[in-house]
């Protein structure tokens, strides 16, 4: 059978709009007029490296789907020192803002960012980038930028995040409120301008707005700062302004009301609080526009200065042997920790939560092995300091931030695989490794095998979920390499001619306890395992109708596993904290 690539040619606008730029320098490099995202171009790992520094899977790919123009045979190499900078990002209800990290307040001449929002479907150009949300979902920021003097090889970093906030929340209206509060207008996540904040949340239920009427260069003014207990005193505390104004607008004064009498024109004040409590803390800026239009915003949080201290270097002890276990927690300062020992002992930590924290590199919620990402070599460099065959894979295995490229030298060997589903659970691997001389598969159901592959189709006995993993190594033996995909043929139970099994899952995610109902069959046996194969939770059961403690797992996807009369079922289950 033969595999071919279809690509959407949104798949690769960052490209095109990298190349627009090189028009001068490399125009012969990249030619727009030869892209065709209808040929089929054939499923074989024969790395060219591009004239844009780009890896590409063959020729093929290169000419019909990039515009490239010229290549040579191989990998490319790694991106060169001087990629130093992220994109850092605040995200207020609906409301993002972006620059890239470290700042840089004076960048040089020859400098320049361009903003990819989702692979295009939203661009920008400038030191900071702005956009506003009309509902929940996913989503990926990247910035391209030089990498020295009129630099013809470019850095490109991304970010992928989460807008959990509703633009309306019609928990939050309440007409009686916002007596006169005079017309200081915001633009609302719905597009629409109302008088002023309190209006907009209370009258309409707005969760998130900028400054401005809609359409003004104000909106491009978002007000954000952090706080912590800087030490010293259980109660002194430390304010980091986190503003931006986007495009050119400056941001000239700063005003904080901490909600206990105090305020502040510091731009990142220190205070002591005095008392322990809960503080509404406000803080308000002020700003130019490149027009000259004056501009303002505002922003609250709720802070809790806790009678509890987050360090105490008092309980570090390197002598304790923690165990080499990965059981994180997020630590009270923000940080993960692989176990409590490490936490206490080896950091001074005295208070965490199960789990990773959410900002930190891997989102174990996001985790999902069964994506059906496209199967080509475009490399990425996760924040984990993985490889990744491209952006889709990094975001399935939960990675939050990554680079264009690889994340060393040039690899002496790579294991890399097709995997196609077929009826009856049949499964169809193509072997596309680079410098493999010995070959080991396991097809995840106990079963392995060596030796070399073009083509090979395999049968499972039962239905399930399954691993498959090939592991390669060069004839000197000194590069190994290992690629593992998931095959899910669990849709395929044994059941009865005409029989149908439904089952439903409340609620989905889940934080405590879910409620499983199933319809067409009576389970008697229940497992749930995570996306590693690891037993997290098992019950002998005998209704139609049972629970599944999911109290004290990470957040994440897991795998319900019921055997049935009628065979085995699986479905997903998802956990949030």
């Amino acid at each position: 059978m033969d595999l071919i690539f279809q690509l959407p040619i949104r798949y690769f606008i960052p490209l095109l709009l990298l190349g627009s730029i090189r028009l001068s320098a490399q125009s012969i490099c990249i030619n727009p007029s030869q892209i065709d995202s209808t040929v089929g171009c054939p499923a074989v790992f024969d790395p060219v490296c591009g004239c844009d520094g780009v890896t590409y899977p063959n020729s093929c790919v290169a000419e019909k789907y990039a515009g490239v123009t010229l290549w040579s045979p191989g990998i490319c190499p790694p991106s060169p020192e001087g990629c130093s900078y992220e994109v850092n990002y605040v995200l207020n209800g609906t409301a993002l803002s972006a620059q890239l990290t470290p700042p840089i307040p004076d960048p040089p001449f020859f400098f320049f960012v361009i903003w990819s929002l989702d692979g295009g479907e939203v661009t920008g150009n400038g030191m900071e980038f702005v956009h506003l949300f009309d509902e929940p979902g996913r989503h990926v920021l990247c910035a391209t930028y030089p990498t020295g003097d009129f630099a013809p090889i470019h850095c490109t970093s991304c970010k992928a995040f989460e807008v959990s906030a509703l633009c309306v929340d019609v928990s939050k209206i309440d007409s009686t409120l916002c007596p006169d509060d005079g017309y200081v207008p915001v633009c609302g996540c719905d597009g629409i301008t109302y008088n002023n904040a309190c209006e907009a949340e209370y009258w309409a239920g707005i969760t998130s707005w900028v400054p401005g009427v809609c359409g003004s260069v104000c909106n491009n003014l978002l007000a954000d700062f952090e706080g912590f207990n800087s030490g010293g005193s259980l109660t002194v505390w430390t304010f980091n302004d986190l503003s931006a104004f986007a495009n050119g607008g400056q941001i000239t004064s700063w005003y904080w009301d901490f909600g206990n009498g105090q305020t502040s024109f510091e731009q990142n004040p220190t205070l002591n609080f005095m008392e322990t409590g809960e503080y509404t803390v406000c803080l308000t800026v002020s700003g130019t526009a490149n027009d000259g239009t004056q501009c303002g915003a505002s922003f609250c949080k709720k802070i809790s200065v806790n009678e509890q201290v987050c360090y105490d270097p008092t309980v570090i002890d390197p002598t304790v042997l923690c165990p080499a276990v990965y059981a994180p927690v997020c630590g009270c300062d923000g940080n993960t920790y692989p176990n409590e020992c490490v936490a206490q002992f080896y950091h001074g930590i005295t208070t965490w939560k199960p789990g990773i924290c959410p900002d930190d590199c891997l989102h174990p919620g996001w985790i999902d092995t069964l994506a059906p990402c496209i199967e080509i070599y475009d490399p990425v460099c996760g924040c984990d300091n993985v490889t990744y065959d491209n952006e889709c894979y990094a975001l399935a295995h939960g990675i939050t931030a990554w680079k264009k490229g690889l994340c060393s030298v040039n690899p002496e060997c790579k294991a890399f695989f097709t995997a196609t589903l077929l009826p009856d659970r049949t499964l169809l691997l193509v072997d596309s490794s680079y410098n493999a001389e010995s070959w080991h598969l396991t097809f995840g159901d106990g079963n392995a095998q060596g030796g070399g592959f073009d083509t090979l189709y395999y049968v499972y006995d039962a239905p399930g979920i399954y691993q498959i993993c090939l592991e390669i190594s060069n004839f000197a033996g000194t590069c190994t390499d290992k690629y593992c995909v998931v095959a899910d043929f669990s849709a395929s139970a044994s059941a009865e001619p005409g029989q149908l099994v439904e089952v439903a899952v409340r609620p989905n995610p889940a934080r405590d306890v879910a409620l499983v109902r199933l319809k067409g069959a009576l389970p008697h046996h229940a497992a749930l395992f995570d996306v590693f194969g690891k037993l997290m939770w098992e019950q002998s059961v005998a209704a139609s109708e049972f629970e599944v403690s999911v109290a004290g797992l990470p957040t994440g996807v897991y795998f319900l596993n019921m055997d049935t009369e009628w065979g085995r079922v699986v479905r997903k289950v998802a956990v949030q904290r």
